[in-house]
């Protein structure tokens, strides 16, 4: 215990002689995990990762290129009845959003970003591609998931909420009167539920999903009928809430309503579904006014390319277009890792 003391002390600061004072293991947990650690100081230049070993089982791990390095202390089972596995997640390189740019729903989250102008970094991993211990950070395997230092976000409109509490002095992407609020916060809903499974369960996968996944054929009267229900069921309800041309719906101000339908629309664009403007002239108007909003036309080329690019070579190709991709991605750093090492939050 002491011996781990005294390597802490030299992470942080803290005077030497507090090293040596008695500490029962118990308080030294404690304190231990109260301590505000500065990687900035231990990082290295040595190698992209690497490890040093102290006394009493204790490893150090530190990379210098990693968005948000990692520092893990694991005490073995041998030494204490119960094993320490503390983790600490550096903040100096702002937000993490795993997901592919592809997904409405990660998109969504990127467009929130852009809007309120804040700097972050992307794992573009696809849900159906993701490592086992995915589970660990997002329990059902979905994207997206936000990491802000030792925070794990999950779920679009719950990442979209803690981006407006967490940013209260960014643009926001909720109207001002509480009722339109309430308003925009429902038609978000829509778009999450309704217009995924018509747009994305639906249509985006049967041509996009179905064959490489699910190794079964496009269905061509199964596609006739999803734009059937779009024709039908969805746009009659969107036209009477489009805004005139050039306008936004809420306000005039772009919110979580125009950002989620807009989102889900864009996936179906990419299967070459396009709102017919002659028979509901507004929704097609509103869209595109919102698609050629710089928070959506910048994520525009990522998108072209993991259209164009098979999903291992995504992250390089990505990279290569000036996409702000971490380093090293979600599964390689947890096969390098402690178990467990990406969450630090409340247990």
């Amino acid at each position: 215990c002491v011996c781990l003391c005294v390597c802490v002390c030299d992470l942080v600061d803290v005077s030497p002689c507090v090293a040596h004072t008695h500490l029962s293991p118990i308080y030294f947990l404690f304190l231990l995990s109260q301590v505000h650690f500065h990687l900035s100081d231990c990082l290295t230049t040595a190698s992209p990762f690497h490890e040093h070993t102290t006394t009493r089982g204790c490893k150090l791990r530190s990379c210098n290129n990693l968005p948000f390095p990692i520092v893990s202390f694991s005490l073995h089972t041998h030494t204490y009845p119960r094993t320490l596995s503390l983790n600490i997640m550096a903040q100096q390189q702002g937000l993490v959003v795993i997901g592919s740019y592809i997904s409405p729903f990660v998109r969504k989250v990127l467009v929130a970003l852009n809007i309120k102008q804040l700097s972050y970094s992307i794992d573009p991993l696809v849900g159906f591609w993701a490592p086992p211990a995915f589970v660990k950070i997002s329990p059902f395997k979905r994207i997206p998931v936000l990491l802000d230092g030792s925070v794990v976000v999950n779920d679009s409109s719950v990442i979209l909420q803690y981006l407006e509490e967490k940013y209260p002095n960014t643009p926001s992407l909720l109207p001002k009167d509480v009722a339109l609020r309430a308003r925009a916060r429902w038609l978000e809903e829509y778009a999450d539920t309704y217009l995924c499974d018509v747009l994305i369960w639906r249509l985006f996968n049967e041509h996009v999903l179905r064959k490489p996944i699910w190794k079964k054929p496009v269905r061509e009267d199964f596609v006739q009928q999803c734009h059937q229900d779009i024709e039908s069921k969805i746009l009659p309800f969107l036209e009477p809430l489009a805004p005139v041309p050039g306008e936004f719906m809420f306000e005039n101000t772009l919110t979580i309503a125009d950002v989620s339908i807009a989102a889900f629309f864009r996936n179906a664009l990419f299967v070459k579904y396009q709102v017919n403007p002659t028979l509901f002239p507004r929704t097609s108007a509103w869209l595109s006014h919102v698609w050629a909003q710089p928070a959506f036309t910048a994520l525009a080329p990522y998108e072209d390319v993991c259209r164009r690019t098979r999903i291992p070579e995504q992250r390089r190709a990505l990279d290569e277009a000036g996409a702000p991709i971490i380093i090293t991605p979600y599964g390689e750093m947890e096969a390098t890792a402690t178990p467990g090492v990406l969450y630090t939050g409340d247990r």
